[in-house]
């Protein structure tokens, strides 16, 4: 690791292979988030080696705010973004080497959806904690997302069959529900449970 103390992040090892964007709506009054349809977007990296590591990670984007009704209204369309800590900055970080590291995401630019996909290009940096060698150059990588679910907040409706039509009443107020399948339960990889909607493809 001292090796690498001294280098700048690699950029080149970054290759994206595909990714997902999602929907979330959260809210939280004791930071006065008020209720809000979140996006995330993950984008999977191919794997690579970082000081004998193999590293196999994403780069994730959370809590970003679009002004739209359906993720179609996406479509060659381009969003600036300002930095940590202005407000709406989108939250973003990569897990490399047991650190997540913070990502400065400037500018997402969609192109078309085809087939339940959408395309984008996402202008970013790395702040690598792992190395003493800091930039501000933007880059940019390009690639494909699946158009995949929404989910409601289990703090804001209990994930039960009950309170399905309540969740299609709510998800009625921020998105276009023609557009997606009948609600679900899903439990996600950290054991949360939220009443959720697939996107119709």
């Amino acid at each position: 690791m001292d090796n690498e103390e001294n280098k700048p992040f690699n950029y080149d090892l970054v290759v994206p292979k595909g990714g997902k964007i999602d929907g979330l709506i959260f809210e939280n009054d004791y930071v006065n988030i008020p209720m809000t349809l979140f996006y995330s977007i993950e984008v999977e990296l191919d794997t690579f080696e970082i000081d004998n590591e193999v590293i196999d990670t994403s780069l994730i984007l959370d809590f970003i705010s679009f002004d739209i009704n359906d993720l179609k209204e996406l479509e060659n369309r381009a969003f600036d973004f300002p930095i940590y800590p202005e407000k709406n900055y989108i939250d973003a970080s990569v897990y490399i080497l047991w650190t997540h590291h913070p990502v400065s995401v400037s500018k997402l630019t969609f192109g078309k959806v085809e087939n339940g996909y959408i395309s984008v290009t996402i202008d970013y940096n790395i702040e690598y904690l792992h190395s003493n060698v800091q930039d501000s150059v933007v880059r940019t990588l390009s690639t494909t997302l699946k158009l995949d679910k929404l989910s409601i907040y289990s703090e804001i409706l209990e994930p039960t069959e009950d309170n399905f039509a309540s969740a299609i009443k709510l998800m009625s107020n921020f998105y276009n529900i023609e557009g997606l399948e009948t609600p679900r339960i899903n439990c996600n990889e950290f054991d949360v449970k939220n009443i959720v909607f697939d996107i119709k493809q």
